[in-house]
């Protein structure tokens, strides 16, 4: 069973804290991305690394192409 939900069936709350995914470049053929990331103002912000560099920080910024998220599990308790 899955837990993710398409963007086109529901949206995140206001400022929820969510897990999204979808690809970059706006298309299939672009890299499939998994991150954590905000929902605000009818967009998912987040961290992908673009580059695939290590070297280099995760841009941050307007996640591309969302196609499903889901909510953050719950932290454990201890």
């Amino acid at each position: 069973m899955s837990d993710w939900i398409r963007v086109e069936d529901r949206l995140p709350e206001e400022g929820q804290q969510v897990i999204c995914t979808g690809f970059q470049y706006a298309n299939t053929f672009g890299r499939r991305y998994v991150a954590p990331s905000t929902y605000h103002d009818e967009v998912f912000y987040g961290y992908v690394d673009e580059d695939d560099d290590e070297r280099t920080p995760p841009d941050a910024g307007e996640m591309h192409s969302p196609t499903h998220w889901q909510p953050l599990p719950a932290p454990p308790t201890e």
